[in-house]
């Protein structure tokens, strides 16, 4: 679950990125709201957040998950 999550703020991070661009090209034309321009500083913020947090939770997690996988195939295998 831990890795979905970290994929998920990945795409949010990209998704972030890509309305950054688009808002500097639609720049161009006139002056944004200082709202829009928040609402994407944030997204672009938090996801960097949560990727901070998440990727050393999913390390962590997978380790444990190899670690205990590893002790219920020595079990079965005897």
């Amino acid at each position: 679950n831990t890795l979905w999550l970290v994929a998920f703020v990945a795409v949010w991070a990209a998704a972030s990125e890509v309305l950054g661009y688009v808002l500097l090209g639609v720049s161009r034309f006139g002056a944004l709201s200082p709202a829009l321009v928040n609402t994407s500083y944030a997204m672009a913020v938090s996801s960097a957040a949560l990727l901070v947090v998440g990727w050393p939770l999913a390390l962590l997690f997978t380790v444990l998950w190899a670690r205990r996988a590893r002790h219920v195939d020595a079990t079965i295998v005897g």
